[in-house]
């Protein structure tokens, strides 16, 4: 029932038999543990329950025990926060408690199978069971809309730096359609922020200057998490019903101009397009160099020999159909390697696991709605365009921070 699988690290999997009675197992340890369950239910609030569900369990199966740092999703700052964390752990401790999670090493293959930070880890027939227990409603709708606002200043944080005005209005505008949020429930948060100096006041989508600016980007996360995450805990947590609800009262034009200007580029702008992808790229490669030191390429041939390899036979390659080679080694390197670099040096180029998948995340980005489409000659639309800029901008918000810290 068990079998070795030998890649990158030696693993012992199941078989399909081996599943099969496995599922069987957990099958029966759930039907026995409902009494367990009833008085997990009597310690935990039930929308709180309903949250944990809902918005965590039922999206994945392991779960560290280390509370995250900031995140950009409300579900996550919200599981982050005082009280509720200490309620979420607890519901994990009471699951293993009862032999329906593990508590186990977190082991990530890039790190050359290095134990990281401690996970308690589900099986798929718990998740489904609970899935199916708890469906009820944490939040309501009008809940949701304000939550869903955390999202979208959060967001709009990382790039509301940028001097471009028409990449702001659209990004603003993306962001609004990505989260269901309305312009008038945008405007109603902005302008109270406005009056306590975090914000101007809000000027509009289709105003001339930018939709708003942000005057102090710390302030404004104090305020989410006071205005929006705390008393979103507290409703979980029985404490309050209510959540407040921000609207303007003023009307805003249609925007039908917005979303005709997202059409697809035409050459010129597809030109600078081109610019705008492999100037990054450029100062991609610099900054892996220059965080690795001076001999960067022989740390990458001693810790992840693949990569180099792959990058040699592509410059034998040239040289045999006499093609002038690259004078850099990782001037050959596909956006996965540097993905595979980034993770396997974590601590030299990011603060940590979150740090580490925003940035993973934002750079396969970058190659999915930027590279890829450009190098094969794809047809590309204003949303990838806006959402490549948007993903370089936080990218070189990155190097710029790490450079300053070195």
């Amino acid at each position: 029932m068990i079998r070795e699988n030998h890649w990158h690290l030696n693993q012992l999997l199941t078989t399909k038999r081996g599943s099969e009675v496995a599922n069987q197992v957990m099958l029966e340890r759930i039907e026995k543990t409902g009494k367990g369950l009833q008085n997990m239910e009597e310690t935990v609030p039930p929308r709180a329950l309903a949250f944990f569900v809902n918005r965590h369990i039922s999206m994945g199966r392991a779960f560290s025990t280390e509370r995250p740092l900031w995140s950009e999703s409300w579900e996550n700052c919200l599981l982050n926060q005082g009280r509720l964390w200490a309620v979420w752990i607890e519901f994990l401790a009471s699951l293993e408690a009862l032999g329906l999670a593990v508590r186990t090493h977190n082991y990530v293959s890039t790190g050359g199978g290095m134990a990281r930070d401690i996970c308690y880890v589900i099986p798929r027939e718990v998740q489904d069971s609970l899935s199916k227990r708890y469906s009820s409603s944490d939040f309501d709708p009008n809940q949701i809309a304000t939550l869903r606002l955390f999202n979208v200043l959060s967001e709009a944080s990382s790039v509301f730096d940028s001097e471009d005005t028409g990449y702001l209005r659209r990004r603003c505008y993306e962001l609004l359609q990505k989260h269901s949020v309305t312009e008038e429930e945008l405007a109603g948060i902005v302008n109270e922020m406005s009056m306590k100096r975090i914000t101007s006041p809000y000027r509009g989508l289709l105003s001339d200057e930018k939709p708003f600016d942000i005057i102090d980007r710390d302030r404004l996360r104090i305020y989410l998490d006071e205005n929006i995450i705390e008393p979103a805990a507290d409703v979980l947590t029985g404490r309050k019903e209510r959540i407040r609800e921000y609207a303007s009262r003023a009307q805003f034009p249609d925007l039908a101009a917005l979303k005709t200007e997202m059409g697809v580029l035409d050459l010129e702008e597809r030109g600078g397009f081109y610019v705008i992808v492999c100037d990054f790229e450029r100062q991609l490669r610099d900054f892996i160099k220059e965080t690795l030191g001076k001999g960067w390429a022989k740390r990458l041939r001693n810790d992840i020999p693949r990569i180099v390899e792959e990058w040699e036979e592509k410059k034998q390659r040239e040289e045999k159909y006499g093609i002038s080679p690259e004078p850099d080694l990782i001037d050959y390197a596909d956006p996965v390697d540097y993905i595979e670099i980034v993770r396997k040096y974590d601590r030299a180029f990011c603060d940590g696991p979150e740090d580490l998948e925003r940035v993973v995340t934002h750079l396969a980005d970058w190659y999915v709605f930027g590279r890829n489409p450009l190098m094969h000659a794809r047809t590309i639309d204003r949303q990838k365009y806006y959402t490549t800029k948007s993903t370089i901008e936080f990218l070189h918000a990155w190097m710029r921070r790490k450079k300053q810290k070195t």
